[in-house]
């Protein structure tokens, strides 16, 4: 049967993951990048498990190119998926200055861990208020959608 004789009220739900599944996974991404951290570990030959035999300012040997490795993993599959990319940006940008921080002295390893715990928690926040946004966005129009078609059968039943 051609698309276009399905009626609406089969169509909704594809149109509703169509514009939040997507984001459903999002989470379970996040800790995914455990996969990304592996492989970039083995790459640079870093160990970021290793960090407790390091002083509270000072980088491991190859830690910046793992960083980096790390950062493109998060550009590249969490960033194009993300309901709110800027945040992930966000995020990069500020560990970056976290980690020059830790370099010169500014901030221990153990603060730049816990800032970054707390923004991993916003961005969670965050992606799952954004969801519900739009969950409630796409309920609004179906049921604006349905009130139209309930006037349109009135005036005419045989239309759908």
């Amino acid at each position: 049967m051609p698309y276009k004789h399905l009626p609406l009220r089969y169509l909704l739900p594809v149109i509703a993951l169509l514009a939040i599944g997507h984001s459903s996974n999002l989470l379970a991404d996040i800790s995914d990048i455990n996969g990304e951290l592996d492989k970039c570990s083995k790459t640079h030959n870093y160990d970021p498990k290793q960090e407790s035999q390091l002083g509270a300012n000072e980088l491991g040997n190859n830690e910046r190119d793992f960083l980096e490795c790390v950062y493109t993993g998060i550009r590249e599959a969490l960033i194009p998926k993300a309901l709110i990319p800027d945040d992930y940006k966000y995020l990069i940008s500020q560990h970056k200055q976290m980690t020059n921080a830790v370099e010169k002295g500014e901030m221990t390893r153990q603060q730049r861990k816990a800032r970054v715990q707390e923004l991993l928690g916003k961005i969670k926040s965050n992606e799952v208020n954004e969801s519900e946004r739009r969950i409630q966005d796409l309920s609004a129009k179906r049921d604006q959608f349905l009130r139209s078609r309930e006037r349109m059968l009135k005036r005419n039943p045989r239309m759908f």
